[in-house]
């Protein structure tokens, strides 16, 4: 008896055929899977983020409140890009 297991219900399989669409020559690639058997990080581990200006932050204050950067080359750049994204 076969059963179908859908995709989503099915890691594996979706991991695999996400590296079969990704093959650029088509050859097949050689895969290993392993299955970790306890956390491979420390739960208890503490990570800082830093949060330095980045290139997103003129598109995140213009969809937030609708603040334009002060060059006009940025304005265009920000007005285009923005349509990209959703807050």
């Amino acid at each position: 008896m076969i059963t179908h297991i859908p995709r989503l219900e099915n890691r594996q399989a979706n991991a695999l055929s996400k590296l079969e669409i990704s093959s650029e020559d088509g050859k097949p690639k050689n895969i290993q899977w392993k299955t970790l058997i306890e956390r491979s990080i420390d739960p208890h581990e503490v990570l800082w983020l830093d949060r330095s200006s980045t290139w997103m932050d003129p598109n995140r204050m213009y969809l937030a409140d609708g603040t334009l950067p002060t060059h006009l080359k940025q304005v265009d750049r920000v007005r285009r890009w923005s349509n990209w994204f959703i807050l």
